[in-house]
């Protein structure tokens, strides 16, 4: 299964390997996944503009605008905007949070998915500035494929990855890697698992070749 369009320049790193699939993704992430960022990122803003309006509402209709801060009545208004100053700061931090959410979302749909190919000890990935080449010992069997055998995301996961503090406790998410938009999906999944299991007791090593 070698794709038509692969670069010569994604063969480098294979030397005298013999080659399982090579294959293009059509996309970096998940279409879901970058959709599901886009969404939240306006809801987010929508609903940060609906405080900002209603908060200077009052200002536009040149009105005062009367709340209590630390057992403390303020009154702003026009002429008189400081005691508002603060408030308007902080919905600027949450639009800023909103902006950076939709520019990841947008940037990880319209980005390129880099092409991948497989071998019998590891899985290259070529994108436009590197080549980074990962050992199959370095994956889990979990691998998860959504679509169907015309049109597929394959995703695999790897052993590492970070823990963060939520407020359920310590959440580990491990490192994953994408190959979007694929047919025969469920050839190349069988074949990563094939190579998985052979490969189990390699240490973790992860090479970049830029």
């Amino acid at each position: 299964m070698i794709a038509d369009n692969i670069p010569q320049e994604a063969f480098a790193a294979i030397g005298s390997e013999n080659i399982d699939f090579a294959i293009k993704s059509k996309h970096e992430k998940p279409i879901k996944e970058s959709l599901d960022k886009i969404y939240f990122s306006i809801f987010w803003l929508a609903l940060t503009s609906i405080g900002v309006f209603h908060l200077l509402q009052p200002v536009f209709q040149n009105k005062v605008i009367s709340f209590t801060s630390g057992g403390i009545k303020v009154i702003a208004g026009p002429g008189n905007l400081e005691p508002i100053i603060m408030p308007l700061l902080g919905f600027g931090i949450f639009v800023l949070a909103g902006i950076i959410i939709f520019y990841i979302g947008l940037s990880s749909l319209l980005k390129d998915g880099g092409y991948y190919i497989g071998t019998p000890t590891k899985l290259i990935y070529y994108g436009k500035k590197n080549i980074k080449s990962t050992d199959w010992g370095q994956f889990t069997e979990n691998i998860e494929i959504t679509g169907d055998n015309q049109k597929a995301d394959l995703a695999m996961r790897l052993k590492t990855g970070i823990t963060i503090n939520t407020k359920k406790g310590e959440q580990y998410i491990p490192d994953m890697i994408y190959i979007c938009g694929i047919s025969n999906v469920f050839e190349i999944a069988n074949l990563c698992r094939k190579r998985i299991e052979e490969n189990r007791s390699i240490p973790l090593t992860t090479n970049n070749i830029t």
